[in-house]
């Protein structure tokens, strides 16, 4: 049986998480970011990106993900560095 059945949880992935964000044009002209998938960094340096959603053509940026709760005005902590 799952733990997540008996109030366990699985252990949190210790990698740096970023957001993927795309920007998306608005109809007045401006534009805003979209979240678009997540990357989790990697001990060589690398980051692995898993995106939900793909549109040709169109850049993206990583940016850490802030933690669960925290303010959208709140800056991102910075990420954790590797020993």
């Amino acid at each position: 049986m799952s733990g997540a059945l008996h109030g366990k949880s699985e252990p949190r992935d210790p990698r740096v998480r970023y957001d993927v964000l795309q920007p998306v044009l608005l109809r007045d002209g401006s534009f805003r970011w979209l979240r678009v998938g997540v990357g989790y960094a990697n001990p060589d340096g690398t980051i692995d990106a898993y995106l939900d959603v793909f549109i040709p053509g169109h850049r993206f940026r990583l940016r850490v993900s802030k933690p669960a709760g925290a303010s959208k005005d709140e800056p991102a902590p910075p990420p954790e560095q590797a020993p």
